[in-house]
């Protein structure tokens, strides 16, 4: 677990809750109780949040409501370690690029992000759009060593509003997805994850208690909008 979320986890645990990392959910029964299945074993629960980007249970109700972002970084070591900036940056022309610098082995890198597209199974070619960042990132930078790269799927909404409520289904059972590239980020404490996450966090702990109601997901699909990525 990061060590930004240690006090969180921690005020959690106190409170009765229970951590369970590295374990893979895989189904959810509902039922009273509802059941999770793991693969290290099943967990029941009155009420079950499911709040993974990607809903592994009856995502099927969400086709046609989403479309599938991919976007790609690498860690580059600099020659000159003080050209990693301080801060976050990203460009305004095309291609866009994402700059901001993090610690590898007590060691400044530079991460350098971008080629963001839409997903096609068709035309997917993540190793194409890896090359393409390391010849940006070399001609912008004198790099001595890529250390590692990586690509990550974000669902965005084609009404760009994420999803939080209950299954239409089964009430017991909450959705929480959409969240167009702001997944949690511990780093960013004041930024658009942060604040998305505490709203997401304040709505479902209002509903679970019965302070506010958040309306049901339709189960037809909506028409699909155009898009900007």
């Amino acid at each position: 677990m990061p060590p930004d979320n240690s006090v969180l986890a921690e005020q959690f645990a106190s409170g009765g809750g229970a951590i369970f990392e590295h374990t893979n959910a895989t189904l959810i029964i509902p039922g009273e109780p509802n059941t999770v299945v793991t693969d290290k074993g099943n967990l029941k629960g009155d009420v079950v949040v499911q709040a993974s980007g990607e809903p592994f249970w009856r995502n099927e109700i969400f086709r046609g409501r989403m479309w599938l972002k991919m976007s790609y970084a690498l860690a580059a070591e600099l020659a000159d370690p003080n050209e990693c900036p301080d801060g976050r940056y990203i460009t305004t022309d095309a291609p866009m690029r994402t700059i901001r610098s993090a610690q590898r082995e007590g060691h400044p890198v530079l991460i350098f992000g971008g080629e963001s597209h839409e997903f096609d199974e068709d035309t997917f070619d993540a190793d194409s759009r890896c090359r393409a960042l390391i010849e940006d990132v070399q001609a912008r930078f004198k790099v001595t060593r890529v250390h590692c790269r990586w690509l990550a799927g974000d669902f965005m909404p084609y009404d760009r509003i994420p999803f939080i409520g209950p299954d239409p289904e089964h009430p017991s059972i909450y959705v929480v997805t959409g969240y167009r590239a702001w997944a949690g980020d511990a780093a960013d404490r004041r930024g658009p994850n942060t604040r998305y996450l505490a709203f997401v966090g304040v709505v479902l702990a209002d509903v679970l208690v019965g302070a506010h109601q958040v309306a049901k997901l339709e189960s037809d699909p909506v028409d699909q909008q155009p898009h900007q990525q």
